[in-house]
This record gives structure tokens, C-alpha cells and sequence, in this order.
């Protein structure tokens, strides 16, 4: 399946959706096709816990590689649901085809586990920290992707320390490479 998220980074994502540290909704922000949805759907599914991941992306090809992957398609939801119907985890997701912005405005329910891997410029990236972060229940876990500053997304890492680190409300957990795990205590 496309997409840029390793192995390792889909166990840690896997792990987080399919042991909860509270009670609320799994939101992943940027969806692209599908791989890191079908990482976290297949942990609600083995852990048969009764949710469905909810998928934020607007699936729009911008041609604009701070925002989306490259990719030729106009569109990537076609893919994305096509790979999640292949792998059987369709059932598992709900699809939200808009900005983090447009569905953050709707949204009202708690949120354990938040994975942000959308725009990657900076200021779409602190938006959706602004926008999101508030919905995450004390001990929550907020997973950020592409937070390596080299070679190509300094404006994640930028965001990301500005938004989590130094504070006293984020512990940050776990660092890989290109991904960042915080729990939000309080």
C-alpha cells in the first residue's frame, strides 16, 4: 500500500489504538490511502473494541508537496477506500472527506488517541494542534508524523516543540525517527 509510514511507526499506532490509556475516539488527520488508517483499524478490530477510526482528509491532490505526498490521481479517496475494502477494514472506519479545520468545527466528543499527519506546513500543522489538541482526554496520546526536521518538513518539527514541548501539560513518550508520541496529562 502507498504511503510513508514505516513498520514500526504502524506497530506504535497499532499499540496506542488497541490498548487505550482513556476513554474517547481515535482521529487520524491526514489519511492519504489508507496505510496508517488500516494500521489503527486493524488494532480496534483485534482488540474488538466497539469504535471506528475517524479518517480526516479532504483526499484533493494539491500538487504541493508540503501538503500532500506527490502522487498523479486528482484524488486519493477512491484508493483509500478501495485499499480499506481490499484489506477488510472498511467496517472500521468512519471517512471524513474535509480539512481538519471544516471537521473540527462539527466535532464534540472526547478523543484518546489523535494521530496528526496532514498538511505539513507549519502553520496548517499548529492549526490542527490548536484545533484538536483540546478534544484529548487526560492521558490521551497525540502522535505526530514527520516530525524529523531534515530532510523535507521543518515545519512539523518547528510546530510540534513549539506546541508540546517544554510545557507541563505533555510528557513526550516516545521518539522514532519520524514520529513523535506525547501523553497529555492534564
Amino acid at each position: 500500500m502507498d504511503g510513508y509510514l514505516t513498520c514500526r511507526e504502524g506497530a506504535i499506532l497499532y499499540y496506542f489504538a488497541f490498548n487505550p490509556t482513556c476513554k474517547g475516539r481515535v482521529i487520524e488527520i491526514g489519511s492519504f490511502k489508507g496505510k496508517s488508517t488500516a494500521w489503527l483499524a486493524m488494532a480496534l478490530r483485534a482488540a474488538r473494541i466497539n469504535d471506528r477510526i475517524v479518517a480526516i482528509d479532504p483526499h484533493i491532490n494539491t500538487h504541493d508537496f508540503q501538503v500532500v505526498p506527490e502522487y498523479e490521481e486528482a484524488s486519493s479517496y477512491q484508493t483509500f477506500m478501495d485499499n480499506l475494502s481490499g484489506m477488510k477494514l472498511a467496517l472500521w472506519v468512519d471517512p471524513v472527506r474535509a480539512t481538519s479545520e471544516a471537521a473540527a468545527a462539527n466535532w464534540s466528543q472526547p478523543v484518546r488517541l489523535l494521530f496528526v499527519d496532514g498538511s505539513h506546513r507549519y502553520e496548517d500543522v499548529l492549526r490542527d494542534f490548536q484545533l484538536w489538541e483540546p478534544f484529548v482526554e487526560k492521558n490521551g496520546i497525540i502522535c505526530v508524523h514527520d516530525t524529523s526536521p531534515v530532510p523535507y518538513f521543518p515545519g512539523v518539527a518547528r510546530a510540534t516543540c513549539e506546541y508540546f514541548v517544554g510545557g507541563k501539560r505533555f510528557r513526550e513518550i516516545l521518539r522514532l525517527k519520524n514520529l513523535t508520541v506525547f501523553k497529555k496529562l492534564w
